[in-house]
């Protein structure tokens, strides 16, 4: 059949059967506008399946920005909080706020390698300080400087152990001094005596250098 025939036949169907041309061709339109949706469907599945590993670390890295954002806010907003330039009891400087999981943001001093808290009392009585190492990125162990904090009481009882141990010093001062001059005197008078009568000028020497007069040396 050439083309001139079938275009007859078309038309004369569509003469003889027009509601149902009309629907033919409504139908006809409908499934290739399924095929159309399907197809944009599926495309849109691939893309999503394709793209869903990249999307999750987007995602992540969406969700860490922001907690970056809040934390540089927070951040900000204590930087304006009073904060002592130096450590009150160590002396360091002023480094930067730091979070703390449990005291939240704290003024930390030294670094730049470590930074410290100011350092508080425990019920001892001695002072620590919490340690932030910047090269792992985070809080470790505090550590104790050595200090404690001791009551009036307690400073007096420093006072007389102080004095006490001025006075035995003195003491042992005296009696170094004391027995380096018996020793030098009993050479002298050894030294003396030995010159006429060797056992003579050793009895004298031990004699001399003895430090209790009751003890006898052999020969006198």
């Amino acid at each position: 059949m050439n083309p001139v025939s079938c275009k007859l036949l078309n038309e004369a169907w569509k003469k003889e059967f027009p509601d149902e041309v009309a629907i033919a061709e409504r139908m006809l339109a409908l499934l290739y506008e399924l095929e159309h949706y399907k197809s944009r469907e599926e495309r849109v599945t691939k893309l999503v399946l394709d793209n869903s590993t990249s999307w999750d670390a987007l995602y992540k890295k969406l969700e860490a920005a922001e907690k970056r954002i809040a934390g540089l806010s927070k951040a900000a907003s204590v930087n304006n909080h009073w904060k002592p330039d130096v450590c009150p009891i160590t002396g360091r400087k002023f480094f930067m706020w730091i979070e703390h999981e449990k005291l939240g943001y704290v003024p930390t001093y030294g670094g730049p390698f470590d930074s410290y808290t100011i350092p508080t009392r425990d019920s001892s009585g001695e002072f620590s300080c919490e340690r932030y190492d910047h090269d792992i990125g985070g809080w470790v162990d505090g550590e104790f400087i050595g200090l404690y904090l001791i009551d009036d009481d307690e400073q007096c009882r420093v006072c007389e152990l102080k004095e006490r141990i001025a006075e035995l010093e003195a003491k042992l001062e005296t009696a170094d001094k004391l027995q380096d001059g018996a020793f030098r005197d009993g050479l002298k008078a050894g030294f003396s005596y030995g010159q006429t009568d060797d056992q003579s000028g050793f009895t004298q020497c031990m004699s001399a250098y003895s430090p209790h007069a009751d003890i006898k040396v052999k020969g006198e």
